[in-house]
């Protein structure tokens, strides 16, 4: 059987009809659109206190001037953003040292005394440091430019007491030491 001209022109029409349909999303044409986000990463400056000796310290008193059994260390490391700073390192006790007896006998701050990395004297915690009460300066690291901007620096106290005169009875007394670090722009080196 012969198809005339027409005939097959209908039926190639019908098959391409048939492919359209069969594959409707390649005979159609497609929308999109398309908007964009903004991606921001942030690195914060950060400080951080590891400790490396954390105590407990336990002084024998006897009377007069008692080291500590250790001297407490810790590391303090430091990612900073590249400008005149100074880290600084304080130490503070959160008051006397009290009876766990639950007496009213204490430690007074004048009594607990420190002196950082074996250096000077023998300071009490009586004054401030670091806009704490009953604290001391243990040490300071400037920070200028891209210098010391990501550091660490390891410090360490020696402890003791003196309770010379006190008349304490026998028992244990408690408290607690407690490091501080601030990060201070360079003219405030005063405070």
């Amino acid at each position: 059987m012969m198809l005339t001209a027409k005939a097959a022109n209908r039926l190639f029409a019908a098959g391409v009809l048939g492919l359209a349909l069969a594959h409707p999303v390649a005979a159609q044409s497609r929308l999109s659109a398309t908007k964009s986000i903004q991606l921001i990463a942030i690195k914060r400056p950060s400080i951080g206190i590891s400790l490396v000796n954390g105590g407990p310290v336990v002084f024998d008193l006897e009377g007069g001037e008692t080291a500590g059994n250790s001297d407490p260390a810790w590391s303090v490391n430091w990612n900073l953003p590249a400008r005149s700073q100074v880290v600084r390192v304080c130490v503070s006790l959160a008051g006397p040292l009290k009876s766990a007896s639950g007496g009213a006998a204490s430690i007074p701050l004048s009594r607990i005394e420190a002196r950082p990395e074996s250096a000077g004297a023998f300071q009490n915690f009586a004054g401030s440091a670091c806009g704490q009460a009953a604290a001391l300066k243990v040490s300071e690291i400037p920070i200028s430019g891209a210098n010391n901007k990501l550091g660490t620096k390891r410090d360490e106290l020696q402890l003791r007491i003196n309770d010379h005169g006190l008349n304490l009875p026998p028992g244990a007394y408690t408290g607690t030491l407690n490091i501080l670090v601030e990060v201070l722009e360079a003219p405030a080196l005063t405070r």
